[in-house]
């Protein structure tokens, strides 16, 4: 251990009697007493560990080096030429939307997800002790009606919004190359370019900020006809699909944390997000919002095109990001599957749709009320 220096991704929490030490880039906490939070201040930047035991005379030299070590395998400190050393330093050079989105992209990167079960349960304890909000707010005596407006929209778009459902239970059949073709160009294909001062920038069917244009399509292709099992890459320039891996040995349940009705989709895409496409314009916290906002844009065009060919296809971002990044062979810290997409044919629906006027006898209807 030559030098080491404090991590640049911490943030210090104050407790009563100590401080919690929380590195995001690591998702890594510690609680450190006073005397820890002086060698992880003294060492802003690189230092020698012999340095700092020769300046340090009056404490033991054990001490101290059991100290520094304690304080590296935490990931307070990094020692040179580690793997966080390197991870660290690619932080601190490609990293530019700030420090408050930074730990919040961290953190969340691999989140644990309850299961569905879980989830219910936990839902249903709470609705003993505090309710739901109310999931709408209504208007008062002076509103104006407009189901005669929307009742009087015929067009087939309204149709296919109407129609658009999460179906989870799919048929073990392929879907066509049209189909998925039809999918990827209505979320991500480029309609044209236009050139301003500084750049030729991409049109699409959806908006993106500063047209900056962040997302990359990759496919997961397990069941469509004329296509070999395996990883796809969609070029929207050209829109042309590129098989860049075999079909990995794995389920897709294991990339969703889970999720199994995952594992009987024909096709699965993932949005994945290049920060850095975003970042050379706009390099502050919002930034990274619009691009959270974009994959809802493009997700729900690739849905609503789904819905018109009687497909379902299931939009979660509960996904294991260290998985999709080496099976999709992303590079660096910028670049992330930030939503997928899980394309199949419906299973027919059993799903029953009440009607608005039902709502409040429904709400009473509810167990744990």
């Amino acid at each position: 251990m030559a030098r080491v220096k404090t991590a640049s991704t911490i943030v210090a929490l104050p407790g009563d009697k100590e401080v919690t030490v929380y590195n995001y880039l690591t998702k890594e906490a510690v609680a450190c007493a006073p005397d820890d939070l002086y060698w992880i201040a003294i060492a802003a930047n690189w230092t020698s560990v012999d340095y700092l035991v020769e300046t340090h005379s009056h404490i033991p030299r054990e001490h101290i080096l059991d100290t520094i070590e304690a304080l590296v395998s935490t990931g307070m400190l990094v020692s040179e030429g580690s793997d966080s050393a390197n991870r660290d330093a690619q932080y601190n050079a490609h990293w530019e939307l700030g420090l408050t989105t930074a730990a919040f992209h961290f953190t969340t990167l691999n989140y644990d997800f309850m299961s569905l079960d879980e989830s219910t349960a936990a839902q249903i304890q709470k609705n003993t002790s505090k309710p739901s909000p109310q999931l709408f707010k209504q208007n008062g005596e002076k509103s104006i009606d407009l189901w005669p407006y929307v009742s009087g929209d015929v067009s087939a778009l309204s149709d296919i919004m109407r129609k658009r459902r999460s179906r989870r239970e799919v048929e073990k059949e392929p879907i066509s190359m049209s189909e998925l073709a039809g999918a990827l160009y209505a979320g991500l294909g480029i309609v044209g370019f236009v050139k301003t001062e500084s750049a030729v920038l991409p049109l699409k069917m959806t908006p993106s900020g500063g047209a900056r244009n962040p997302y990359e399509a990759f496919v997961w292709v397990r069941s469509v006809e004329g296509l070999q099992p395996g990883i796809y890459h969609y070029s929207a320039v050209e829109n042309s699909l590129e098989q860049i891996k075999e079909a990995p040995n794995l389920l897709p349940s294991e990339v969703h944390k889970g999720q199994d009705w995952a594992d009987n989709m024909s096709a699965i895409v993932f949005l994945v997000a290049y920060l850095e496409r975003s970042s050379w314009k706009y390099s502050d916290d919002y930034a990274y919002k619009a691009v959270l906002i974009e994959a809802g844009h493009i997700g729900q065009n690739m849905m609503l095109h789904c819905a018109d060919k009687g497909l379902t296809a299931c939009p979660t971002a509960a996904l294991n990001h260290d998985i999709l990044g080496e099976m999709l062979g992303l590079e660096g810290i910028t670049q992330f599957a930030a939503y997928s997409l899980l394309i199949g044919r419906p299973k027919p629906s059993v799903e029953i749709i009440y009607p608005i006027s039902e709502y409040r006898t429904l709400q009473n209807q509810l167990s744990f009320q």
